[in-house]
């Protein structure tokens, strides 16, 4: 399937601050992992133990934190592949087609 330039852009803002889309999916994707035919692109979302804090969180005034462990510290959280460690992954409950593999690749190709 052909993808446009604009779904790509807009997709691919599910990989940010997407700790509640993630821990609402029961399936989620590394596009990374999966472009590259990686094993364990697919998991499932109590796998993430790395999650990006976006500044100022619990006050910080600039200061991105990184947390270790499946519980992230705040509700605007960036998930981690727990296989590459790249943030670059989608959860089913964003209603993205995830399994598809020519998403995949298209999202992978232009990020």
């Amino acid at each position: 399937m052909s993808w446009t330039e604009e779904q790509i852009i807009s997709w691919h803002e599910h990989c940010f601050e997407n700790v509640r889309e993630i821990q609402s999916s029961r399936r989620c994707v590394c596009y990374f992992c999966a472009a590259k035919g990686l094993a364990n692109a697919y998991f499932a979302p109590t796998t993430i133990v790395e999650w990006l804090n976006p500044a100022g969180f619990r006050g910080e005034p600039s200061v991105e934190v990184f947390a270790s462990g499946p519980e992230p510290l705040s509700d605007r959280a960036t998930a981690f592949c727990p296989n590459c460690t790249f943030d670059m992954v989608i959860g089913d409950a964003s209603g993205l087609p995830i399994d598809d593999p020519s998403f995949v690749a298209a999202i992978n190709n232009r990020f």
